[in-house]
């Protein structure tokens, strides 16, 4: 006994940082269940799913996720990046003095990172504007016989029309002046039939009649999570057939998860979903070079396409292709310097380098 000590202290009074939250390695039905989740290959559904023949889905994943963004997000001491200027690119965007902290955490509608972090001021300001924006009403939703006009041109290939011979971005890109139809687009035939996934003429293209549905749901429940897709600009390229197939389909394929119709309910929306994916990885190499922003634009919605998916390998690899894309489009630039572009034009650019920012600090945190 006279060898014992007592020695009283407080283990945790040094200790600032947060608790990281565990891994989530099983899916949502085999937690559910307390089964053991067995998956043959990353991308496939596990053994019980297969058999119960259920979506095999990781929403427990990404609420990890969304936990370690946050913890990124903290003032706590930072990670080692491979690549210094993104680094202090990042740095730099979360060091913006003068917002209110509680505006730097914005609500979104999306199933997946539903605290999507906005450090950017002119991204804040700009956002707030987006999320008070009014949004039409549907056109989709009138069922009337009114066709679709017959004579619309055909969408070009996606070669942008520069402004001048040295710069990137397409005068499309961030027109706000011209005029776009409004008509109503049916989704079914005369015959009651509903309108196949891709237009006839244009196979590369998600079907005339649906892009107008697709764009108003995108912009409703992912505009917040994606605020460099905007309603009028993309509804007005699509009008003018200047919306390149690749950032259609890709649209497409996020939006039409959160579709109600008939008409595309009853066709299975993850089938059509996993369609206009696929569409979509089958046009990107060919559209690689040179590098353009409607491209980039494209990759972030693959990249969150496959993070909803529980893909993460692919999802940091898009994500960090779209950052590659992004500096060589020279976005980490200051946008004021881009005199041949509007004043809209250039807050549009602000807002995408801030989302690809922070795109690829998530990327840069899943295991």
């Amino acid at each position: 006994m006279d060898g014992l000590q007592f020695v009283f202290e407080s283990p945790q009074a040094t200790q600032n940082h947060k608790k990281r939250p565990r891994l989530v390695t099983s899916c949502d039905n085999c937690r559910l269940k307390k089964i053991k989740c067995l998956q043959a290959a990353p991308d496939a559904k596990c053994e019980a799913c297969s058999q119960a023949k259920v979506s095999c889905r990781f929403r427990d994943r990404e609420r990890y996720f969304v936990e370690r963004s946050r913890v990124m997000a903290s003032p706590s001491p930072r990670p080692p990046c491979g690549d210094h200027t993104n680094c202090k690119s990042v740095h730099k965007l979360q060091q913006q003095p003068g917002a209110p902290h509680d505006e730097l955490f914005m609500p979104m509608d999306g199933p997946a990172f539903d605290d999507f972090i906005t450090a950017s001021n002119t991204s804040v300001s700009y956002l707030g504007h987006c999320r008070n924006q009014s949004f039409p009403s549907d056109p989709i939703r009138s069922l009337g016989k009114t066709r679709h006009s017959q004579t619309q041109s055909a969408p070009p290939s996606p070669t942008l029309t520069l402004l001048d011979h040295s710069s990137p971005f397409s005068s499309s890109l961030w027109s706000t002046d011209s005029q776009f139809s409004n008509q109503p687009f049916p989704l079914f035939n005369e015959q009651g039939i509903p309108v196949p996934l891709f237009d006839f003429d244009q196979p590369q293209y998600p079907h005339r009649s649906l892009m107008p549905h697709y764009i108003q749901i995108f912009t409703q429940h992912l505009g917040m999570k994606c605020p460099f897709i905007t309603y009028y600009d993309t509804l007005e390229r699509f009008s003018r057939g200047i919306l390149p197939p690749l950032l259609s389909s890709t649209i497409a394929a996020l939006a039409v998860r959160f579709s109600d119709h008939p008409a595309l309910v009853s066709q299975g929306l993850d089938c059509i979903a996993a369609a206009y994916r696929d569409a979509a990885k089958t046009i990107l190499p060919t559209v690689m070079y040179p590098p353009s922003m409607e491209t980039m634009h494209a990759l972030m919605l693959l990249a969150w396409l496959e993070y909803d998916n529980g893909q993460i390998s692919m999802f940091r690899s898009y994500a960090e292709t779209a950052m590659s894309m992004a500096l060589q489009l020279g976005l980490s630039a200051d946008p004021a310097l881009r005199l041949n572009i509007n004043e809209h034009g250039r807050n549009l650019l602000r807002v995408t380098w801030s989302s690809v920012v922070q795109l690829n600090l998530l990327a840069s945190q899943c295991a």
